[in-house]
């Protein structure tokens, strides 16, 4: 039997913990539906009693002021359909130097008075969500001009990075996780003496697969904390020692939470330097990077988003 395709799949991402928020005011979309220059053309008449599903086709102006040395900062394209009330579904293209090229995603009904959704968004505005304000400023024969007030939010994509490693290049060998890790969990193990002998770890990759692996050798004094569901690491920290005719060696290592702190771990003996780490806002440290033989050689750390 042939093997189903796989085309519904659910997999573990993290979150976004961050969003821009948008506040635009002092917009003035230009409603011209008459005169010489119209912004908008009907391509389908509706029912001659009723009007219903005329369909007009607009490319309205929004400028960034009123008067002479106002300019025209984005375009409402996209159409409207009369059901009832003008039911309005267009994008806003941004035309200035900032945002030149990005889109806001409009949904909802009137012109003139009320509120539109922002149901998405491009460029500067990927996934936009929000709210667009507006009320006529001033109505002439050839249509109104409608002062706009945007605010919304966008999440922040936030990438992973990889801080460090700190210890030597001439002990040990490279050593490297083998997916990408999406977050540290159920428990970490510390194997230590004088110095750390091993970190025993596991995680969840990108894929939902959970991996336990280990960096180090098999001496030392085993000491595991378990992380509580929603513990991530945030900081790792400690010294750098020598041991046994090895140049460089990780001597101590802390572990902090959001919720505690662990360790440290290992004595230190013959110190001679430190690292520390501490993931940014809206990450946590998620897996562990660098050279290993019998002891730790060297240690980076994966930091991804929450």
């Amino acid at each position: 039997m042939a093997k189903p395709a796989n085309n519904f799949r659910l997999t573990p991402r993290a979150a976004f913990s961050r969003y821009t928020e948008l506040n635009f005011s002092n917009l003035y979309l230009y409603h011209t539906y008459a005169g010489p220059n119209p912004t908008q053309a009907t391509i389908i008449t509706g029912n001659p009693s009723t009007g219903l599903g005329t369909t007009a086709v607009n490319n309205w102006q929004i400028y960034d002021g009123l008067g002479p040395e106002a300019k025209v900062v984005a375009r409402a394209q996209g159409l409207h359909i009369l059901a009832g009330k003008w039911r309005c579904g267009f994008s806003i293209v941004f035309e200035n130097e900032r945002f030149n090229g990005s889109t806001l995603e409009v949904d909802g009904v009137i012109v003139e008075e009320g509120e539109w959704a922002i149901v998405g968004g491009t460029g500067e505005f990927k996934m936009a969500t929000g709210v667009i304000y507006k009320k006529v400023h001033q109505s002439n024969s050839n249509g109104n001009i409608i002062e706009l007030t945007v605010h919304g939010f966008c999440p922040v994509l936030l990438k992973p990075y990889k801080a460090g490693p700190w210890g030597t290049d001439t002990a040990g060998e490279p050593y490297d996780i083998k997916g990408t890790p999406l977050r540290l969990v159920e428990s970490i193990t510390v194997s230590h003496g004088d110095i750390v002998d091993a970190i025993e770890f596991s995680y969840i990759d990108q894929d939902g697969e959970k991996h336990k692996e280990k960096m180090g050798g098999n001496s030392g004094s085993a000491t595991t904390f378990t992380l509580r569901p929603s513990e991530y690491v945030i900081e790792v920290s400690g010294s750098i020692g020598s041991w046994q005719n090895v140049e460089a060696a990780i001597g101590t290592i802390k572990f902090v939470t959001n919720m505690a702190s662990y360790g440290p771990y290992g004595l230190g003996t013959n110190a001679t330097g430190s690292y520390s780490a501490r993931a940014e806002d809206g990450y946590n440290i998620a897996g562990f990077f660098g050279r290993s033989g019998r002891f730790v050689n060297k240690l980076g750390f994966y930091m991804q988003p929450l």
